[in-house]
Protein backbone atom coordinates (compact mmCIF):
# COMPACT_ATOMS: atom_id res chain seq x y z
CA UNK A 1 0.00 0.00 0.00
CA UNK A 2 2.71 2.14 0.82
CA UNK A 3 4.59 1.69 -2.35
CA UNK A 4 1.14 2.23 -4.27
CA UNK A 5 1.07 5.64 -2.76
CA UNK A 6 4.64 6.22 -3.63
CA UNK A 7 3.56 5.46 -7.00
CA UNK A 8 0.55 7.54 -7.02
CA UNK A 9 2.57 10.58 -5.49
CA UNK A 10 5.25 10.64 -8.00
CA UNK A 11 2.58 10.27 -11.07
CA UNK A 12 1.14 13.80 -9.38
CA UNK A 13 4.18 15.33 -9.48
CA UNK A 14 5.21 14.13 -12.95
CA UNK A 15 1.76 15.56 -14.40
CA UNK A 16 3.13 19.53 -13.19
CA UNK A 17 6.43 18.10 -15.16
CA UNK A 18 5.11 17.41 -18.09
CA UNK A 19 3.27 20.56 -18.59
CA UNK A 20 6.51 22.22 -19.30
CA UNK A 21 7.55 18.98 -20.96
CA UNK A 22 4.70 19.14 -23.29
CA UNK A 23 5.87 22.79 -23.74
CA UNK A 24 9.02 22.32 -24.22
CA UNK A 25 8.26 19.61 -27.00
CA UNK A 26 5.71 21.95 -28.77
CA UNK A 27 9.13 24.26 -29.19
CA UNK A 28 11.09 21.56 -30.61
CA UNK A 29 8.51 21.07 -32.96
CA UNK A 30 7.81 24.94 -34.18
CA UNK A 31 8.72 23.81 -37.65
CA UNK A 32 5.97 21.49 -38.04
CA UNK A 33 3.51 24.27 -36.65
CA UNK A 34 5.06 27.24 -38.60
CA UNK A 35 5.13 24.71 -42.30
CA UNK A 36 1.38 23.74 -41.69
CA UNK A 37 0.39 27.70 -40.77
CA UNK A 38 2.28 28.65 -43.98
CA UNK A 39 0.87 26.23 -46.05
CA UNK A 40 -2.97 26.89 -45.44
CA UNK A 41 -2.08 30.36 -45.88
CA UNK A 42 -1.47 29.68 -49.01
CA UNK A 43 -3.50 27.45 -49.74
CA UNK A 44 -7.01 29.85 -48.26
CA UNK A 45 -5.41 33.02 -50.02
CA UNK A 46 -5.13 31.11 -53.73
CA UNK A 47 -8.81 30.29 -52.84
CA UNK A 48 -10.02 33.23 -51.66
CA UNK A 49 -8.32 35.72 -54.23
CA UNK A 50 -8.83 33.25 -57.17
CA UNK A 51 -12.51 35.34 -58.96
CA UNK A 52 -14.04 32.03 -60.20
CA UNK A 53 -14.21 31.15 -56.77
CA UNK A 54 -14.64 33.89 -54.62
CA UNK A 55 -15.86 36.80 -56.97
CA UNK A 56 -15.87 40.59 -55.76
CA UNK A 57 -18.83 42.03 -54.13
CA UNK A 58 -20.57 45.43 -54.82
CA UNK A 59 -22.13 47.73 -52.08
CA UNK A 60 -24.09 50.64 -52.74
CA UNK A 61 -26.22 52.69 -50.45
CA UNK A 62 -29.04 55.31 -50.04
CA UNK A 63 -29.91 57.06 -46.56
CA UNK A 64 -33.29 58.31 -45.92
CA UNK A 65 -34.32 60.34 -43.23
CA UNK A 66 -37.25 59.88 -41.40
CA UNK A 67 -39.60 62.83 -39.43
CA UNK A 68 -42.36 62.76 -36.67
CA UNK A 69 -44.84 64.51 -39.63
CA UNK A 70 -48.37 63.21 -40.61
CA UNK A 71 -49.42 64.01 -44.63
CA UNK A 72 -50.67 67.28 -44.42
CA UNK A 73 -50.35 68.00 -40.95
CA UNK A 74 -48.38 69.93 -38.69
CA UNK A 75 -45.02 68.32 -36.97
CA UNK A 76 -46.64 66.07 -33.90
CA UNK A 77 -43.56 66.29 -31.45
CA UNK A 78 -40.04 67.81 -32.86
CA UNK A 79 -38.45 66.92 -29.23
CA UNK A 80 -39.67 63.24 -29.00
CA UNK A 81 -36.45 61.35 -30.31
CA UNK A 82 -37.58 58.13 -28.50
CA UNK A 83 -40.72 58.11 -31.05
CA UNK A 84 -38.86 58.73 -33.71
CA UNK A 85 -36.75 55.72 -32.76
CA UNK A 86 -39.09 53.97 -32.48
CA UNK A 87 -40.61 54.76 -36.05
CA UNK A 88 -37.25 54.19 -37.38
CA UNK A 89 -37.50 50.49 -36.12
CA UNK A 90 -40.55 49.50 -37.65
CA UNK A 91 -39.67 50.91 -40.90
CA UNK A 92 -36.64 48.93 -40.91
CA UNK A 93 -38.90 45.88 -40.62
CA UNK A 94 -41.20 47.27 -43.14
CA UNK A 95 -38.84 48.22 -45.16
CA UNK A 96 -37.68 44.30 -46.02
CA UNK A 97 -40.76 43.14 -46.31
CA UNK A 98 -41.78 41.00 -49.29
CA UNK A 99 -44.61 44.06 -49.98
CA UNK A 100 -41.34 46.26 -50.72
CA UNK A 101 -39.38 43.84 -52.35
CA UNK A 102 -41.81 42.18 -54.87
CA UNK A 103 -42.57 46.16 -55.96
CA UNK A 104 -38.47 46.59 -56.42
CA UNK A 105 -38.48 43.07 -58.69
CA UNK A 106 -41.47 43.71 -61.08
CA UNK A 107 -40.42 47.70 -61.48
CA UNK A 108 -36.89 46.50 -62.42
CA UNK A 109 -37.49 43.53 -64.35
CA UNK A 110 -36.33 40.95 -62.60
CA UNK A 111 -37.78 37.47 -61.06
CA UNK A 112 -36.45 37.99 -57.44
CA UNK A 113 -33.86 39.53 -55.34
CA UNK A 114 -32.06 36.20 -54.84
CA UNK A 115 -28.02 36.64 -54.92
CA UNK A 116 -28.44 39.85 -53.46
CA UNK A 117 -27.72 41.18 -49.79
CA UNK A 118 -30.76 43.94 -48.74
CA UNK A 119 -29.44 45.27 -45.07
CA UNK A 120 -31.21 48.11 -43.17
CA UNK A 121 -29.32 49.73 -40.43
CA UNK A 122 -29.93 52.90 -38.36
CA UNK A 123 -27.76 55.72 -37.68
CA UNK A 124 -27.12 56.04 -33.73
CA UNK A 125 -29.42 58.07 -32.13
CA UNK A 126 -30.79 59.24 -34.87
CA UNK A 127 -33.60 59.43 -37.30
CA UNK A 128 -31.81 58.09 -40.35
CA UNK A 129 -32.16 54.71 -41.86
CA UNK A 130 -29.32 53.52 -44.27
CA UNK A 131 -29.97 50.55 -47.11
CA UNK A 132 -27.19 48.64 -48.36
CA UNK A 133 -27.68 46.42 -51.53
CA UNK A 134 -24.73 43.92 -51.45
CA UNK A 135 -24.32 42.03 -55.27
CA UNK A 136 -21.47 40.91 -57.60
CA UNK A 137 -22.44 43.31 -59.95
CA UNK A 138 -22.08 47.32 -59.54
CA UNK A 139 -24.48 49.08 -61.43
CA UNK A 140 -27.27 46.56 -60.09
CA UNK A 141 -26.94 47.07 -56.68
CA UNK A 142 -27.27 50.49 -57.19
CA UNK A 143 -30.20 50.20 -59.65
CA UNK A 144 -31.96 48.37 -56.35
CA UNK A 145 -30.81 50.23 -53.68
CA UNK A 146 -32.95 53.41 -55.79
CA UNK A 147 -35.93 51.30 -56.08
CA UNK A 148 -35.94 49.97 -52.19
CA UNK A 149 -35.98 53.65 -51.47
CA UNK A 150 -38.51 54.55 -54.28
CA UNK A 151 -41.10 52.22 -53.50
CA UNK A 152 -40.62 52.02 -49.55
CA UNK A 153 -41.83 55.48 -49.36
CA UNK A 154 -44.94 54.49 -51.44
CA UNK A 155 -45.71 51.97 -48.83
CA UNK A 156 -45.09 54.06 -45.70
CA UNK A 157 -48.01 56.33 -47.19
CA UNK A 158 -50.10 52.73 -47.76
CA UNK A 159 -49.65 50.98 -45.37
CA UNK A 160 -48.64 53.76 -42.17
CA UNK A 161 -50.67 56.60 -44.09
CA UNK A 162 -48.22 58.87 -43.33
CA UNK A 163 -45.46 60.97 -45.77
CA UNK A 164 -42.58 61.19 -43.49
CA UNK A 165 -39.55 59.38 -45.28
CA UNK A 166 -37.63 61.66 -47.81
CA UNK A 167 -34.34 60.21 -49.65
CA UNK A 168 -31.19 62.12 -48.30
CA UNK A 169 -28.53 60.70 -50.44
CA UNK A 170 -29.54 58.00 -53.73
CA UNK A 171 -27.05 55.34 -54.06
CA UNK A 172 -24.78 55.92 -56.77
CA UNK A 173 -22.09 53.30 -58.84
CA UNK A 174 -19.56 51.54 -56.61
CA UNK A 175 -16.13 51.67 -58.74
CA UNK A 176 -14.33 49.55 -56.01
CA UNK A 177 -15.69 46.45 -54.40
CA UNK A 178 -16.51 45.71 -50.92
CA UNK A 179 -16.02 42.59 -50.23
CA UNK A 180 -15.26 39.29 -49.79
CA UNK A 181 -13.15 39.99 -46.66
CA UNK A 182 -10.22 37.99 -48.23
CA UNK A 183 -7.41 38.92 -46.04
CA UNK A 184 -9.83 38.29 -43.08
CA UNK A 185 -10.63 34.66 -44.33
CA UNK A 186 -7.18 33.86 -44.74
CA UNK A 187 -5.91 34.71 -41.42
CA UNK A 188 -8.83 32.77 -39.79
CA UNK A 189 -7.54 29.98 -41.73
CA UNK A 190 -4.57 29.97 -40.87
CA UNK A 191 -5.14 30.57 -36.74
CA UNK A 192 -7.74 27.36 -37.29
CA UNK A 193 -4.60 25.42 -39.04
CA UNK A 194 -2.51 26.94 -36.22
CA UNK A 195 -4.74 25.70 -33.32
CA UNK A 196 -5.46 22.26 -35.43
CA UNK A 197 -1.58 21.15 -35.56
CA UNK A 198 -0.87 22.31 -32.19
CA UNK A 199 -3.97 19.84 -30.69
CA UNK A 200 -2.37 17.55 -32.83
CA UNK A 201 0.62 17.66 -31.48
CA UNK A 202 -0.69 17.54 -28.10
CA UNK A 203 -2.39 14.20 -28.97
CA UNK A 204 0.59 12.56 -30.06
CA UNK A 205 2.75 13.78 -26.71
CA UNK A 206 -0.09 12.50 -24.68
CA UNK A 207 -0.39 9.43 -26.17
CA UNK A 208 3.28 8.38 -26.17
CA UNK A 209 3.51 6.16 -23.16
CA UNK A 210 7.18 5.29 -23.86
CA UNK A 211 10.09 5.53 -21.13
CA UNK A 212 12.36 7.75 -22.56
CA UNK A 213 14.64 9.03 -19.39
CA UNK A 214 15.70 7.45 -16.07
CA UNK A 215 13.12 9.43 -14.47
CA UNK A 216 10.17 7.86 -16.25
CA UNK A 217 11.03 4.69 -15.24
CA UNK A 218 11.39 5.85 -11.67
CA UNK A 219 8.64 7.58 -11.67
CA UNK A 220 6.06 5.24 -13.78
CA UNK A 221 7.68 1.56 -12.46
CA UNK A 222 8.56 3.23 -8.55
CA UNK A 223 11.89 1.27 -8.77
CA UNK A 224 15.20 3.02 -8.71
CA UNK A 225 17.88 2.98 -11.49
CA UNK A 226 21.49 2.08 -10.62
CA UNK A 227 22.75 2.93 -13.60
CA UNK A 228 22.63 4.26 -17.23
CA UNK A 229 24.27 2.47 -20.96
CA UNK A 230 25.55 4.88 -23.32
CA UNK A 231 24.60 3.94 -27.13
CA UNK A 232 28.05 4.02 -28.42
CA UNK A 233 27.97 4.56 -32.66
CA UNK A 234 30.83 3.02 -34.49
CA UNK A 235 32.24 3.25 -37.81
CA UNK A 236 32.49 0.69 -40.00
Amino acid sequence: MERSNRMQNRASEGREIDLVELLVNLLSQWYIIAAATVLVGIVAAVYFYLPSTSPNEYSASTTLYVRNQLSGDNVISTSDLSSSLMLVNDYSELISSRRVTDRVCKMLGLPSLSGYTVKVSSVTNTRFLRVTVTGLYPESVAYIANAISTVFADVVKEVMEVSNVSVVDEAVVPTRPSGPPRMRNTLIAMAVAFAATVGVLVIVYLGNNTLKTAEDIEEQCGIPVLATVSVMKTKK
